[in-house]
């Protein structure tokens, strides 16, 4: 049996460089959620391959470029980026709309409600 998470994926394109450092902010408008500001920088141990530490006071998860929000809600999201000096490089809205998915098949259990939106430069 196979599973599969619940909730929002936002991923980080290759087109942030992995030798350059970010400040992301990304807020819900619709939803109790305090905002979530997140660093993606290069790894000490693997400069080639950045990865995001985030902090906020809602349910998340980060691996590699993408962030998961379990808690997230349909409606609109938005996510800016910019540089640790303050630089913006780009603001982004999303309509976060979810989908039902059966990893295992329908009528087999185990479904979820999942979105994925992929942020570019």
């Amino acid at each position: 049996m196979r599973g599969c998470l619940d909730g929002l994926l936002v991923t980080f394109d290759d087109t942030f460089k992995a030798d350059e450092s970010y400040e992301i902010v990304l807020s819900q408008a619709n939803q109790a959620m305090a905002v979530i500001t997140c660093t993606l920088a290069p790894k000490a141990d693997s400069p080639r391959m950045p990865s995001l530490s985030c902090s906020s006071a809602s349910r998340h998860s980060a691996s590699g470029r993408t962030l998961h929000l379990p808690d997230a809600t349909p409606g609109p999201i938005q996510i800016s980026v910019s540089t640790p000096m303050g630089g913006r490089i780009t603001d982004q809205r999303f309509d976060v709309v979810f989908t039902a998915l059966y990893p295992n098949g329908e009528g087999c259990g185990g479904a979820c409600r999942q979105a994925s939106l992929s942020v570019t430069r």
